[in-house]
């Protein structure tokens, strides 16, 4: 039933139900949980272009099995380097899934510093606020990729506290030569279930699972 994809096997049947539909024969529409998601890139120079490209390919198919509509999914997406800068907000693509993948495909690399405390404090003043389209009975996620290096490390830790106390944060590291140390300091704890390889072909969905999926399952045939 709606849409869903099913198979016959030795032990009976099996279904795939498209986003939003759960039950064995896909009858059931599950309840999906309310996000506002927050994409921060690190453009800087200590981003490889090879690592930079594949940040671009993890963010655009995470969009796309996401359930951007104003009263389930919202997405924000911010930039840093040399300075901090929102793209766009939450209530900027509230109903529109292609509107969000095409700025987040958008988006160059800069070069440049690398200011992470000043992105955290944006997040904070410009992005997790009523008026920029926080919702308060949804969850807030922040999906930061970076390799860990800032260039103003105090920053970070006056400003990460009061970031983890608004929103659950998932890191993506984009290479294997990483500061550890400020990666565990932003990531939500615990370490192991907030922080993903780039490299590793299961994070996407792993993230997805901890994420969009929420509430709504992960055996899922089709986008839409």
């Amino acid at each position: 039933m709606n849409g869903g994809i099913c198979k016959n096997n030795p032990n009976g049947r099996t279904c795939r139900c498209l986003l939003g539909y759960e039950g064995a024969n896909c009858e059931r529409k599950c309840p999906q949980k309310k996000l506002d998601i927050l994409l921060i890139e690190d453009v800087s120079s200590s981003i490889s272009k090879d690592a930079y490209r594949q940040i671009k390919d993890f963010e655009v198919e995470l969009l796309s099995y996401a359930r951007i509509q104003n009263n389930i999914i919202n997405v924000a997406f911010l930039v840093y380097s040399g300075k901090a800068e929102v793209n766009f907000l939450l209530n900027s693509h509230p109903d529109n899934k292609e509107a969000a993948i095409r700025d987040v495909n958008a988006q160059k690399q800069k070069g440049g510093s690398t200011f992470l405390g000043d992105a955290i404090n944006m997040a904070l003043s410009d992005v997790f606020v009523a008026e920029n389209g926080d919702r308060p009975d949804a969850d807030n996620i922040v999906i930061l990729f970076t390799d860990g290096k800032s260039s103003k490390k105090s920053t970070i830790s006056r400003s990460i506290g009061r970031l983890l106390t608004e929103a659950m944060v998932f890191v993506v590291p984009t290479s294997s030569d990483l500061d550890l140390e400020d990666i565990s300091a932003v990531a939500s704890p615990p370490d192991e279930e907030h922080v993903f390889s780039l490299s590793n072909s299961l994070a996407l969905d792993e993230i997805k699972e901890r994420t969009i999926y929420m509430k709504c399952g992960v055996n899922v045939a089709l986008k839409v």
